[in-house]
């Protein structure tokens, strides 16, 4: 299924046979920036096949691509704590290509899957100290709710839940 396209960028949703794609963003995404994330990169390099290809069914995975290689990524899950909206995950935009239009447009491609669901809502969890996703977020709709919690694997570090009313 193909959806938006932003400059050179192509976005969509992924499927099973995608999920070599996913593999190389999400373990990229790991080693640009383990401090962002609540896994690690050993565990998720061990995944084989079948477990990525039950991550792209079970979880929505958005891929961008230029020239056929993946230069970002973001998925969606179920927001436990908050039945009717869907979360955020794993967001990762190549250094390369930060700053253009790429994160806006995996963002708006989740938000518009999420909406034919449809959800209410689509919410995320942010580090305090990353401004830069922060405003980026912020630009694009979402909004602080002031709820904070330790962060998954880093217990140092302190998450924000940001929501978008869809």
């Amino acid at each position: 299924m193909s959806g938006p396209t932003a400059g050179p960028y192509a976005v969509h949703r992924a499927v099973p046979d995608d999920w070599g794609q996913v593999r190389e963003a999400r373990l990229r995404a790991l080693a640009d920036a383990p401090e962002a994330f609540g896994a690690g990169l050993e565990a998720e390099r061990s995944l084989d096949e079948a477990a990525w290809r039950r991550r792209v069914v079970d979880e929505a995975w958005f891929l961008a691509t230029t020239g056929g290689c993946p230069v970002g990524v973001v998925a969606a899950t179920e927001e436990s704590l908050h039945p009717g909206q869907r979360r955020l995950v794993a967001m990762w935009v190549d250094p390369a290509h930060r700053g253009g239009a790429v994160a806006t447009a995996l963002v708006e491609a989740l938000c518009d899957w999420a909406r034919a669901l449809p959800v209410a809502a689509v919410s995320l969890r942010v580090t305090q100290a990353n401004g830069r996703a922060r405003r980026l977020y912020e630009r694009l709709g979402f909004v602080p709710t002031g709820e904070l919690e330790p962060m998954a694997g880093a217990p140092e570090a302190r998450v924000e839940r940001m929501q978008r009313r869809l």
